[in-house]
């Protein structure tokens, strides 16, 4: 029986590849709020606000799904997009919803 070649995976195939790794309903959630608050200079959105409407999207997802697959981690596409994302959670004894800011990089 002949053995089949198995190539180990690069970084750059994952991260040339995040559209099609996370759930589209995650960026179809953070277009539709984009839309909705984004005016030009730079929106705050809220974590849990992206959860919430990506489960509506899609409700086979869940808020440990999205979690743990690491659903969340979309900023290099939007930043492959033109964005400027920050992602901001807090630290420990801090207590404030996680949040991630979104600029345009067009000056």
């Amino acid at each position: 029986m002949a053995r089949k070649e198995v190539q180990a995976i690069k970084p750059s195939d994952i991260m040339d590849n995040l559209d099609t790794i996370i759930d589209p309903a995650v960026i179809q959630a953070v277009n539709e709020i984009l839309k909705e608050k984004f005016r030009g200079d730079s929106v705050t959105i809220l974590q849990k606000e992206i959860v919430s409407r990506a489960i509506k999207i899609n409700p086979k997802l869940t808020s440990d799904i999205l979690y743990k697959n690491h659903h969340l981690d979309f900023e290099p596409i939007f930043r492959k997009a033109g964005w400027s994302v920050r992602y901001d959670k807090p630290g420990y004894n801090e207590s404030y919803e996680a949040t991630f800011e979104f600029r345009s990089n067009k000056k």
